[in-house]
């Protein structure tokens, strides 16, 4: 688990629970309000973030009624209009204060921010004084959390099947205790979880999805590469969706998977790069940043191809991105997917 410290969130008058486990910040936040004595929740109010920041400035400063600590918790964070915030009115709250900022968001959420990005965040909360906790999984500590809470439900589970819920789940430790608690219950008095449940049970992410449409196009299956893209598209629901976030997830693929070809034509690997060259990797959608689970399945198939193939995909998805922008004769998303699905599979 990613260090947590109550001290320092009890001794503070913001607190914003950041990071990409949901699990861990629901966590954090129960650890938080058990520490504060409120039993009859007279002095604990919860918003969301459309409600204006003045509001929850104004009810962090009322003086508590019945306990030490006047609490109040903002949800959705990433959504609330920054403009009315500044470290100085974080500053000025009254000790009795406790403003609690939750990141609800998942990192697929971003492009849904309003307010502000989570490294804005951050630096107003650091800036005013307050305590910013990033609450994400250290890369192997998922594997060992989901083996531990496996045997907490009184099951095992197979090397096999847990390397499987982890790639199907992004590497996401809230996204795979949500999976466990589904396979506990479909093998019922069995003791044992095993690969073949894991398929039949576990939702995968979009993220795992895409990557799977990628391997079969370079394995030029083009049967399985539309199984999985009429998927996305089934998910998608509208051509809002697609350009919100299926196109953006393959462009982020893609730009991982150049990096990955790039790194091997170079004769280096992410276990063994010097600070000079990981400098020159891109700053934003960057390889070596990457959950661990990403950059070994880039590497793997970063194999099949050379960064001119690679140049190339990423070309034809540009191209298809445009085509649905009106850039060329007008055709349906499905029919522009399909289309850059083969052209895939060509190169």
């Amino acid at each position: 688990m990613a260090t947590f410290s109550l001290e320092k969130a009890l001794a503070s008058r913001v607190v914003l629970l950041s990071g990409d486990e949901d699990a861990l910040r629901k966590r954090a936040l129960a650890e938080i309000l058990a520490a504060i004595e409120d039993p009859d929740g007279f002095d604990r109010e919860h918003f969301e973030s459309d409600s204006p920041a003045g509001k929850w400035l104004a009810s962090a400063s009322t003086i508590p009624f019945l306990s030490e600590r006047r609490v109040v918790i903002v949800r959705r964070i990433l959504r609330a209009d920054m403009s009315e915030l500044s470290p100085d009115k974080l500053k000025a709250l009254p000790a009795s204060s406790m403003l609690i900022l939750v990141a609800d968001e998942e990192a697929s959420d971003s492009n849904r921010e309003k307010g502000g990005s989570k490294g804005k965040w951050e630096a107003l909360v650091d800036q005013g004084g307050g305590y910013v906790s990033k609450l994400s999984t250290p890369p192997g500590a998922a594997s060992q959390q989901l083996k531990a809470e496996a045997t907490r439900l009184g099951k095992q589970i197979t090397p096999r099947a847990l390397d499987l819920l982890l790639d199907m789940t992004g590497g996401n430790l809230t996204r795979g205790l949500d999976e466990l608690d589904k396979l506990a219950l479909l093998v019922g008095t069995g003791s044992q979880i095993r690969e073949e449940d894991v398929r039949m049970v576990a939702v995968p992410s979009r993220e795992w999805r895409v990557f799977t449409l990628v391997d079969e196009v370079l394995d030029r299956n083009i049967a399985g590469a539309f199984t999985q893209l009429q998927i996305l598209l089934e998910g998608a629901k509208s051509d809002d969706a697609v350009f919100s976030s299926l196109i953006p997830t393959f462009h982020w693929t893609l730009r991982m998977l150049f990096q990955a070809v790039t790194l091997k034509e170079a004769g280096l690997t992410l276990s063994k790069i010097s600070e000079e060259d990981a400098s020159k990797l891109p700053t934003k959608n960057n390889l070596q940043k990457a959950h661990p689970f990403v950059a070994k399945k880039m590497e793997r198939m970063a194999a099949r191809l050379t960064s001119h193939r690679a140049a190339k995909l990423l070309k034809i998805l540009g191209d298809a991105d445009a085509r649905m922008r009106g850039a060329e004769t007008k055709y349906s998303t499905a029919e522009t997917l399909e289309r850059m699905t083969l052209e895939m599979a060509a190169v």
